[in-house]
C-alpha cells in the first residue's frame, strides 16, 4: 500500500467518523452537547498530525514519526487532563511542556544515529513539483501549493488535494493531446490554467462538489485536449484559460 492509498483511507475513515456522529445525533442516540464538549477544537490540531505520521512513515522518516506520535499523544493528554480530569491549566501545561522538552532532547540525541536518505534527483520529474518522487505526482495536505509547467512538455500528472488548495499552471506548457490529469480532491480546491488553443474534457466523478470548465474550453477537433479523471468529493475544480 502506497502513501497515496494510505492518505485516502485515512480521509475516508475521518469522513465515516464524522458521518457516524451526525447520524447518531440526528437519531437522538447522543446529544449534540455531548459532541461539542469543552476543548473539542483540539481535533483540528490532531488530524493534520495523523496525516504527518502517514507521510513520515512512507518517507521512512523515523524521527518524524516518533515526533508526531509523541506530540499527538501530548495534545490528547492536555485535552483529557484539562477537560476530563479537570486539572488546572497550569498543572496540565507544566506536564505538556515537560513532555515536549523531553521529545526535543531525544530528537537531538538520536538524530546523528538515524540514517538519512539521500535526496532524489528532481531532474527527472515533470514540472516544478516541490516534493516530487520521480513519477510526476504530488500531494497537498492542509495547505496550498502552486505548480507550474512553464515552457515544458506536459503529458499528464496526478494531484491529490485534501483540506487544501492547489493551482496547476499550464499556461505556457506544451500540451500533448489527451494528456491526463488524475485528480483526487477531498475538502479542497484545484485551479487549472490552460494555454490558448487547448481544450478540456471532464471525466471525473463528483460527490458534493464538481468540476467547472469555463466556456470556450470545449473539445475541438484538431486541438490538444486535457482530460480530467479521478474524483472530487466536497471540493471543487476550476479549469480556465490563461489571460495572456
Amino acid at each position: 500500500m502506497g502513501r497515496k492509498i494510505a492518505n485516502s483511507i485515512l480521509t475516508a475513515l475521518l469522513l465515516i467518523g464524522i458521518a457516524t456522529v451526525l447520524l447518531l445525533c440526528g437519531l437522538g442516540v447522543i446529544a449534540w452537547s455531548n459532541v461539542f464538549v469543552d476543548g473539542w477544537w483540539v481535533i483540528f490540531i490532531i488530524i493534520p498530525l495523523l496525516y504527518g505520521v502517514v507521510n513520515d512513515f512512507f518517507s521512512k522518516n523515523v524521527l518524524g514519526i516518533i515526533n508526531s506520535v509523541i506530540f499527538s499523544g501530548d495534545l490528547i493528554f492536555l485535552f483529557v487532563a484539562v477537560f476530563v480530569l479537570r486539572w488546572s491549566w497550569g498543572k496540565a501545561a507544566a506536564v505538556f511542556g515537560a513532555v515536549l522538552l523531553i521529545n526535543i532532547a531525544l530528537r537531538i540525541i538520536f538524530s546523528p544515529f538515524v540514517r538519512k536518505e539521500k535526496k532524489k534527483d528532481n531532474t527527472c520529474c515533470q514540472a516544478e513539483w516541490t516534493s516530487c518522487d520521480g513519477d510526476g505526482e504530488d500531494e497537498v495536505k492542509f495547505g496550498a501549493k502552486d505548480f507550474s509547467y512553464a515552457g515544458r512538455e506536459f503529458t499528464g500528472t496526478e494531484l491529490n488535494v485534501a483540506f487544501g488548495a492547489s493551482k496547476l499552471d499550464l499556461s505556457t506548457a506544451e500540451i500533448v493531446n489527451d494528456a491526463e490529469i488524475k485528480l483526487e480532491v477531498a475538502f479542497g480546491g484545484v485551479e487549472i490554467i490552460l494555454p490558448a488553443g487547448v481544450s478540456a474534457e471532464n471525466r471525473c466523478s463528483s460527490f458534493c462538489g464538481g468540476v467547472n470548465i469555463r466556456q470556450g474550453l470545449e473539445p475541438v477537433a484538431g486541438c490538444p485536449t486535457v482530460i480530467l479523471t479521478g474524483k472530487c468529493s466536497f471540493g471543487g475544480v476550476e479549469v480556465k484559460r490563461s489571460k495572456s
